[in-house]
């Protein structure tokens, strides 16, 4: 299956929800072609010296268990039907473009789509990117329908009270992290 990926690390909202557009795009474009389109047109800068995408998979395959007329078929079929694997990065993940992302899980069997948040730490001295994949679903259905109507409409309050009293309802390891934040 192919995969496409989508990173958007900028804090811009606006950015953020289009990224879902881009991505659907990016399949839009891909699917209908040959692979032999998808090598010339797309990815003729990305392979260097291997020439194809069965060649740079080759390359890289440490336990030379690749069946290759199996991974030209499968890749051909990928194309054909448009069914890829979405991948999307960001930095933080509101809870519209959750729901957005649900949804296209939830009426999607061509595609699947991951969401994945990237988050930075400094740790010794050294800057860590630790990823999460986030289960769209899962977070919306832990909203109560007052988040999120209120998340939606934009609602900010002010203080720190809300987000302290939410922290009683965070998962026991992340506690203690949350009320760091919130006294930071």
């Amino acid at each position: 299956r192919l995969v496409v990926i989508e990173v958007k690390l900028a804090g811009n909202a606006d950015s953020r929800r289009a990224v879902v557009a881009q991505v659907l795009s990016y399949a839009g474009y891909l699917q209908g072609l040959d692979p032999g389109q998808l090598e010339s047109a797309v990815l003729a800068s990305q392979l260097g010296p291997a020439g194809s995408v069965l060649a740079a998979v080759e390359a890289d395959d440490q336990q030379h268990a690749l069946d290759r007329d199996a991974f030209q078929e499968g890749l051909a079929r990928t194309l054909a039907e448009g069914s890829f694997r979405l991948v999307i990065v960001l930095d933080s993940a509101p809870d519209e473009l959750l729901q957005v992302v649900g949804y296209l899980q939830l009426i999607s069997d061509k595609i699947d789509i991951d969401l994945v948040t990237v988050t930075a730490y400094d740790a010794g001295g050294s800057r860590v990117l630790v990823p999460q994949r986030i289960d769209p679903g899962r977070r919306v259905r832990e909203l109560s329908d007052a988040q999120v109507n209120d998340r939606q409409a934009g609602v900010l309050y002010p203080g720190s009270a809300r987000f302290r009293a939410s922290i009683a309802d965070a998962p026991a390891e992340r506690r203690a992290l949350l009320e760091h934040l919130a006294d930071w």
